[in-house]
């Protein structure tokens, strides 16, 4: 129904393909383009319950007249807040204070999905109303499985409640009524987390990739790929990004696009140019997460340095990924789109994606017995938590478990220890054996010397304290009776507590080289000397 059959300004009418209307308030074209927010309201009403007709023309006629008030001059008006949950979107998406301004575009965009749903399906609910009974069952109905068969939508659900935590959040710093009571509930009550991704890519899906790419004269997808699994990469720092033109960044020659409906003007950034080719070979990038500098010689990859050699020399200036069917770097969304279309023809499944090639890359670093903080350092991350988390069933920790030294993985069996009553030393000697995990022995501990090597117990870190309480227990509570700071142990059980690694657990061990008649054995314990508390 036309918004003149009845006083509705700014109302539109949009049909749904069951027949079903959409009600609208729209304004006006100039005053958009001068820049009032929002553009579009959507309106929760029956246009053919004559109830409702009522409430639609007072809820036009109220948002025509904020409209033209902007418009007057008065462009800090604040609609206020009416107590439904619709309303509190509303006031985080458009206050000035709002912590939504201060999120990047992209993410705004994100919000933006999430919080037209909300107030799509929860809008008119009156906030005093609310209980946890509430949010358990808008979780349950969210995360139901898209059609029979299908996963449960877990990401989903969890999204929502995650937007409705930053809602009530923001109405308890805005000191809006009913915001505060309602995030302690959220803050109180755990919901199910989506899984984290596990898949990532691997080098035999590189390959086949490559050769799809540039059999259908793809060599843009390629090369990005290429880079993206040889480097670390994310797909952003790659390919960049298309931000609105009044967005701040610092960009040389712009690079600009329209937009959908030619509403707004978008320009690219962030992403790889032939200027960051040093010499090229050598890619240094500013990575825009975490802004980390990230620098990679690409003359230890061979495939990427002939991906590059295809590149025609005229070609190598600007962006470095350029759609070959447009002539410009790829729109939002259109890389993944047409890297699919190859991935499929490659036999690439579904479950991979595009951006999975970090994860890959990090794997195969920690595979091939790179440590985890080089790799962060590589890929640009400021915690190693973060680089833990892209390794995605690496083999790399377990390979060096696997190739530890034998006396590492030794133990010692104590058959008697006695200590002198007064000077705490050994009394008759140190008899054990020594053994390894599998029951085999590995050598006898004959009795020791008359002279007497000594560790120092305050030097021993608390793991080392417990490591060692079964050989040395009984000299460490004599050493604290008599207040002693240093303990004399027999050259034999010396070498026995190196052999078990009392390198990992003692800052240092003293011992006199002349305490045993095998100069191997006398070797052996003085290299403890100096050494890790681990």
């Amino acid at each position: 129904m036309p918004s003149d059959e009845f006083d509705a300004p700014g109302l539109k009418v949009r049909r749904n393909k069951d027949g079903t209307a959409r009600l609208y308030w729209v304004a006006r074209a100039d005053i958009r383009k001068a820049g009032y927010e929002p553009e579009t309201v959507r309106l929760h009403y029956d246009l053919h319950d004559p109830r409702d007709r009522l409430l639609i023309e007072m809820k036009c006629k109220c948002l025509q007249a904020e409209m033209f008030a902007w418009r007057a001059g008065k462009r800090d008006l604040q609609r206020p807040f009416d107590g439904t949950l619709a309303s509190l979107v509303r006031l985080y998406q458009t206050d000035a204070a709002s912590p939504y301004r201060l999120v990047k575009h992209n993410t705004r965009e994100t919000y933006d999905q999430v919080l037209r749903l909300i107030e799509l399906a929860f809008g008119k609910r009156v906030l005093v109303n609310l209980a946890l009974g509430d949010f358990r069952r808008w979780y349950d109905e969210a995360k139901k499985p898209k059609a029979a068969g299908c996963p449960e939508r877990v990401r989903k659900a969890h999204g929502i409640i995650s937007m409705l935590r930053r809602l009530f959040a923001y109405g308890t710093a805005a000191e809006y009524a009913g915001c505060d009571r309602l995030a302690g509930i959220l803050e109180a009550t755990r919901f199910k987390q989506p899984k984290r991704r596990r898949i990532r890519m691997e080098l035999h899906h590189l390959q086949a990739f490559i050769p799809r790419a540039i059999e259908a004269g793809r060599l843009s997808l390629a090369l990005g790929t290429a880079i993206q699994f040889e480097t670390g990469m994310r797909q952003k720092d790659v390919i960049g990004e298309w931000e609105p033109h009044e967005a701040i960044s610092e960009v040389g020659d712009m690079i600009l696009l329209r937009g959908k409906r030619g509403r707004r003007v978008l320009r690219w950034v962030n992403g790889l140019t032939w200027a960051d080719l040093a010499g090229g070979t050598v890619l240094v990038k500013e990575t825009t997460k975490t802004g980390a500098m990230v620098a990679n010689d690409l003359a230890n990859s061979p495939l990427l340095l002939d991906l590059i050699e295809r590149v025609p020399l005229p070609a190598r200036v600007g962006p470095l990924i350029v759609d070959e069917s447009a002539g410009r770097p790829y729109a939002k969304h259109a890389y993944a789109r047409e890297w699919r279309v190859i991935a499929r023809a490659a036999g690439i499944p579904d479950q991979v994606w595009n951006m999975d090639a970090r994860a890959g890359a990090i794997t195969e670093a920690e595979d091939a017995g790179a440590d985890l903080d080089q790799i962060r350092g590589a890929v640009g991350h400021t915690q190693a938590s973060s680089t833990a988390r892209y390794s995605r069933g690496a083999l790399g920790k377990s390979r060096k478990v696997a190739e530890l030294p034998k006396r590492a993985k030794s133990r010692v069996t104590v058959r008697r220890i006695k200590c002198h009553p007064r000077d705490g030393s050994l009394e008759g000697g140190f008899q054990g054996a020594v053994t390894d995990l599998n029951g085999g022995s590995i050598g006898a501990l004959s009795p020791p010397p008359p002279k007497l090597c000594h560790i120092q117990p305050h030097l021993l870190s608390p793991f080392g304290r417990r490591a060692v309480s079964g050989l040395i227990g009984p000299m460490l509570r004599a050493c604290r009776a008599r207040r002693s700071r240093c303990i004399h142990l027999s050259p034999a059980l010396a070498l026995a507590l190196h052999i078990v690694g009392i390198e990992r657990l003692a800052h240092r061990v003293e011992a006199a080289p002349d305490s045993f008649g095998d100069p191997a054995q006398a070797q052996a314990a003085l290299s403890v000397q100096a050494t890790d508390a681990g």
